[in-house]
């Protein structure tokens, strides 16, 4: 992460997700990740959140829109501020 210029730094974030199958090609899915202060070393807290459905019209092919925000809270002089936020529409391909 770099929040100033010259100052690195880096979050090990723990959290999950989940996917609830609507039918077998599509399904809503929600996921989110936070690194409290005491694992991280440049920030406050980072959050990372994703949420949206998905569909996979062939078995290697993936469409899908959602909602996505990641944002860190700054020590005392940095401000906090969203990294990433709003709505996503995306294609995959797994090979």
């Amino acid at each position: 992460m770099h929040l100033k210029k010259g100052d690195n730094g880096f979050a090990a974030p723990f959290g999950g997700g989940v996917r609830i199958h609507m039918t077998n090609d599509i399904y809503a899915y929600g996921e989110g990740y936070v690194a409290t202060r005491g694992m991280n070393n440049a920030v406050q807290k980072y959050v990372e959140v994703d949420s949206g459905v998905a569909y996979t019209p062939k078995e290697n092919v993936v469409l899908n829109v959602g909602y996505r925000y990641m944002g860190v809270d700054g020590k005392s002089e940095t401000p906090n501020h969203a990294l990433i936020d709003g709505a996503y529409v995306g294609a995959g391909y797994k090979f």
